[in-house]
């Protein structure tokens, strides 16, 4: 009986082994089929079911590993192709894995180190040999990697990968046309090949071969006529070509087949915005769904198309939506912006802070924090701030130019250095690093150190233009002007740098007086690029300063009147015509501008500016009110209107104006001294309205702004503290000694005082010379009494 007990016993645990095992391999098997078919999450639970069983099932970490890589999932492709070679160290896909990961993380020696444990298992291995040539490559070691593709294509000519590498080295070193030579000899032999046609694209349109580009793409979308990307790339290349009609009909085409798709309705969102069709952004923005990255477009949009009280209030809305996710934290980030583009430095800092309590970890959020403080010269918060945000963002460019400021500013000059020289290693391409750097070196003194640091960005044999551009305007402002010019035409043969580097050598022959040569420039960049303003401005600005005023004014209006449709054009006109003192002609161009754009603010500012210096206030304040209904966000006219309004006797809408503009830009000083001015100019002011004028008036009056020293003085007078007006009134009064107001306060404390002699002095010779001030019946019944 017992020995029947334990055979049974035997048969029961070899049955529950079996059994085990065999759910073990059914599993993986399904995995392997579903993965076959493209159904990877359903691979991958087959393939967790394999682990459960069997935790060292080198088969099922492969199977998770490609399935995570589909999903681009690199963390977890890299655990199980890890564990895989632990388990396995021969294993060469999980090799190969391993290093391509390293590979496409830029740790170019661990790459090469797993490509050689693959070749010392397989020498033939062409997998092993394109990783290792990979590496290279990415190294930036082009000789070395050549000859690994060479033993690829020894043993396969047509290899996909090599060819695409090649193509790279050659592209890389400044040989576009070999590049594109290598893929198109691939293509001969595999004409269907998607990546060949994709890499043919790309090169044909760096090098602006744009019909070429368009038969690769073509190509593409005929091999795959439901792929999305290509359309997308479509849309892409006919932007390049100008071809606005048919990259939004890409676009549209693409959304109407997908309704839903919030991908597709905010990338033809971000186009129409582009080409200035901001409206039919916003509408297509309220056809879809109310998602919070919707909202948060929808938010920009209306900032930009002027209605910025409803921008400010779609963020602040989405801003507090709890379910929002990463598009709330994105528009207190820009709350943050638009507060801190006003000046409000604590409220930007306010919603910052914000940020950071709902995600500590939000590298964007420190960054933005650590440039706050830098404007608040808090140097050393600054730097700790910008710290975090670089080790959580170490590739972050902006942030470490603004660490290394925050260095300079703190005297530690050589840990900034350090610190851009090091980025500079990881990433010799970082252009806003470099010159940074070369910044630092031309305020030091040092020339040549800022030219051999610029110099130093020299990739492939190329020179980026910004580079360019910076060593001519180091050569020109230490007067080596031949050798600007060599660096400022180099520049000019890059597209992106063309306009810029005429307009730097058009400048750069007036600053030497060399009309002539400067004249011919600017016409050089207008005939190239008709429409290039500055040109246009560049003109204008060499015949006034060579005395050719009637010259630069006839050039103007015929600009003008050859490009009807043209604001700029009339704008500069009337500007040209306002310097030469011709008024009515500049009235008369700036109202050709505003007929052309309507929706220009900037016409209706100048006719203000106009009218109020030729003592039309009532027009002025019209013109003003126009302006702002275009943009009501725009200082100047603000604050001009509430000057106007000021001195017309309209106190309370010049104070709600200042207010207003205070409230929005806390750091205003001309507006806190005005709403100062005009507190303490009331009849009988309140204790409270005084207190309010003093503290306005001296944080205006901090930088030494006479205006302000004026206001500050006149509110101790109203105050009762004759002595401290007069210390604050002498001082403004002699940076201001025609200014009728300031002589009118200045007199009126000294009379007070006692000191009637001079204020008689003082009086007389301001009735003398004028008798339109605001102040002119008090000084004259002033006078009269002493």
């Amino acid at each position: 009986m017992q020995r029947v007990l334990c055979f049974l016993l035997l048969v029961m645990m070899l049955g529950a082994c079996g059994s085990k095992e065999n759910r073990r391999d059914g599993f993986y098997a399904n995995g392997l089929k579903f993965e076959e078919a493209g159904r990877f999450s359903e691979a991958r639970v087959e393939g967790r079911n394999v682990i459960k069983l069997d935790p060292n099932h080198v088969g099922a970490h492969l199977l998770l590993a490609r399935c995570a890589l589909k999903e681009q999932n690199w963390r977890e492709a890299f655990g199980n192709f890890q564990r895989a070679v632990e388990l396995e160290p021969a294993n060469t896909e999980a090799l190969l894995g391993v290093g391509r990961l390293y590979l496409l993380s830029g740790d170019t020696n661990q790459a090469e180190a797993h490509a050689g444990q693959v070749l010392a298992l397989d020498p033939q291995s062409v997998d092993g040999l394109l990783l290792r040539a990979g590496a290279m490559l990415r190294a930036k070691r082009f000789e070395e990697a050549g000859r690994q593709l060479d033993l690829v294509f020894a043993k396969d000519p047509a290899n996909e990968d090599a060819l695409l590498a090649l193509s790279v080295i050659h592209s890389e070193q400044g040989r576009n046309s070999d590049a594109l030579a290598v893929i198109g000899k691939g293509i001969g032999k595999k004409p269907d090949s998607r990546p060949l046609h994709f890499r043919a694209a790309s090169l044909a349109a760096d090098m602006e071969d744009y019909a070429a580009a368009e038969q690769h793409l073509l190509k593409l979308k005929e091999l795959d006529p439901a792929n999305r990307g290509v359309q997308i790339l479509l849309a892409a290349l006919y932007e390049r070509m100008g071809q606005n009609g048919r990259v939004e009909g890409i676009l549209r085409e693409l959304l109407a087949a997908e309704p839903g798709s919030e991908e597709g309705r905010l990338r033809l969102m971000d186009y129409l915005m582009r080409t200035g069709k901001a409206e039919d952004a916003l509408a297509v923005a309220q056809e879809g769904e109310p998602s919070p990255k919707l909202r948060l477009a929808s938010a920009a949009v209306l900032l930009t198309v002027g209605r910025a009280d409803e921008g400010e209030a779609a963020l602040v809305a989405l801003a507090g939506d709890k379910e929002a996710g990463p598009a709330g934290i994105e528009a207190r980030l820009r709350m943050s912006e638009i507060k801190l583009r006003r000046g409000d430095r604590d409220g930007a800092l306010a919603e910052v802070d914000e940020v950071l309590r709902l995600n500590p970890a939000d590298a964007r959020a420190h960054a933005a924090r650590g440039r706050i403080f830098m404007l608040q010269d808090r140097f050393e918060e600054a730097l700790a701030e910008l710290r975090i945000a670089l080790h959580d963002a170490p590739d972050d460019m902006a942030v470490a130019v603004l660490m290394a400021r925050a260095q300079f500013a703190l005297g530690n000059t050589l840990s900034g250095v350090e610190a851009l020289r090091n980025f500079l290693l990881k990433k010799p391409d970082a252009v806003p690093v470099r010159l940074e750097l070369a910044a630092h070196h031309q305020r030091a003194g040092e020339p040549d150190a800022a030219l051999a640091v610029l110099q130093g960005g020299e990739n492939g044999g190329r020179m980026p233009a910004q580079l360019m551009l910076a060593m001519g305007d180091i050569e020109a402002r230490r007067e080596h002007f031949d050798a600007a010019e060599i660096y400022y035409r180099q520049a000019a043969q890059e597209n992106e740098a063309h306009a810029p580097a005429l307009l730097r050598l058009g400048s750069m022959h007036g600053g030497r007086k060399d009309w002539d040569a400067a004249r011919r420039t600017f016409d050089e960049l207008l005939l190239a690029s008709p429409d290039a303003h500055g040109g246009a401005e560049g003109v204008v600005a060499v015949e006034l300063a060579a005395g050719r005023g009637e010259a630069a004014l006839a050039w103007a209006a015929e600009r003008s009147a050859s490009r009807p449709s043209d604001p700029l054009a009339a704008d500069l006109q009337g500007r040209t015509a306002l310097r030469l003192g011709n008024v009515d002609e500049a009235e008369k161009a700036f109202r050709e501008a505003q007929r052309r754009a309507p929706e220009w603010s900037v016409p209706s500012a100048r006719l203000a500016g106009l009218y109020a210096s030729t003592g039309r206030k009532d027009t002025a304040v019209a013109e003003c009110r126009a302006a702002l209904a275009k943009n009501p966000d725009s200082v100047p006219e603000g604050l001009l209107l509430g000057q106007l309004l000021q001195l017309g006797g309209e106190t309370a809408e010049a104070e709600a104006i200042f207010r207003k503009l205070l409230a929005r830009h806390p750091d205003l000083l001309p507006a806190a001294n005005n709403l100062a001015y005009l507190l303490v100019s009331h009849d009988a002011p309140t204790t409270e309205q005084l207190s309010e004028a003093l503290a306005l008036a001296t944080r205006a009056s901090a930088g030494g702004d006479p205006s302000a020293l004026d206001t500050v003085g006149w509110v101790h007078y109203r105050l009762g503290d004759k002595d401290a007006a007069l210390q604050f009134l002498r001082k403004a009064h002699e940076s201001l000694p025609e200014d009728p107001a300031v002589t009118y306060h200045l007199a009126r404390v000294l009379a007070d005082l006692g000191q009637t002699g001079e204020a008689r002095e003082l009086l007389t010779a301001l009735l003398a010379r004028t008798q339109d001030f605001p102040e002119l019946t008090r000084a004259r019944e002033l006078l009269a009494s002493i």
